[in-house]
C-alpha cells in the first residue's frame, strides 16, 4: 500500500525541535490539517487562506530572513521545483540570514515510472547548483524514522504515523549569513534523527 499521496509531514516532536533550536518559523509545504508551525504555505492557497495559509511556496513572496522547513511531495517534479525555488531565493537574497531545511526520501523512480538513480541526480545538482549553499546533508535510515499522515480528517486504524520503506535525506541550505547564525552541530544532528521517530 502506497503512502505517497498522504501529505506526509515530519513528526511533531521534530518540528518543535526545529522551532526551538533552529528558530524555524515557517513550513513551505503544509495544509490546514497537518501544519505544526503557525506560518505555512500550502498547495491550495485559495481555500486554505481562510485557515491561515500564506499562499503557494512557488509564488510566495521572498522571505526576508529566518529558517524555513521544506517537506515537498515525494515525486521528482515537486522535489526539483523545491530545490530550484530555494536556489533562486538564496542566490537573490544576500542581506539577512536565510536557511532552508529540506527533507525528502531517496527516490528510485522518475515521473514516467522508469527506474533511475534519482539520488545521484540530486547529488549532481547539489554539486553544480547548490554547492555554495549546502551546509550539511545527512540520512536517516528507514527503520529509524516515521512520518505523520495527512489524513487527520479520516479515522486512522493504524495510527497517525507510518514508517517509510526508504531512507530519508535531510539537506541544510543557507546563505553565508544564515550559515553563520544557524548552525547544525553533530549533537543537533543526532537529536534530530532521534526525534524523527516515535
Amino acid at each position: 500500500r502506497t503512502k505517497s499521496a498522504y501529505q506526509a509531514a515530519l513528526p511533531t516532536q521534530l518540528m518543535r525541535y526545529l522551532s526551538e533550536q533552529l528558530g524555524a518559523t515557517h513550513e513551505c509545504y503544509a495544509s490546514p490539517l497537518n501544519h505544526t508551525l503557525p506560518s505555512y504555505c500550502s498547495m491550495f492557497p485559495g481555500p486554505d487562506c481562510h485557515f491561515g495559509s500564506v499562499g503557494n511556496f512557488y509564488s510566495w513572496r521572498d522571505p526576508a530572513e529566518g529558517v524555513y522547513e521544506c517537506n515537498p511531495p515525494f515525486d521528482n517534479a515537486s522535489v526539483a521545483m523545491c530545490f530550484n525555488k530555494i536556489h533562486a531565493l538564496l542566490c537573490g537574497h544576500r542581506a539577512g540570514p536565510l536557511a532552508f531545511l529540506v527533507v525528502i526520501p531517496k527516490m528510485d523512480f522518475d515521473g514516467d515510472g522508469a527506474r533511475a538513480d534519482v539520488g545521484k541526480e540530486l547529488d549532481l545538482a547539489a554539486r553544480k547548483l547548490w554547492k555554495p549553499f549546502l551546509r550539511r546533508r545527512f540520512e536517516v535510515q528507514k527503520d529509524e524514522h516515521v512520518y505523520r499522515m495527512g489524513l487527520q480528517h479520516r479515522r486512522q486504524e493504524d495510527g497517525a504515523h507510518w514508517r517509510p520503506t526508504k531512507v530519508s535525506q535531510i539537506f541544510w541550505f543557507a546563505n553565508d549569513a544564515g550559515a553563520a547564525k544557524y548552525v547544525i552541530t553533530d549533537d543537533m544532528q543526532r537529536e534530530m534523527v532521534a526525534r524523527f521517530d516515535y
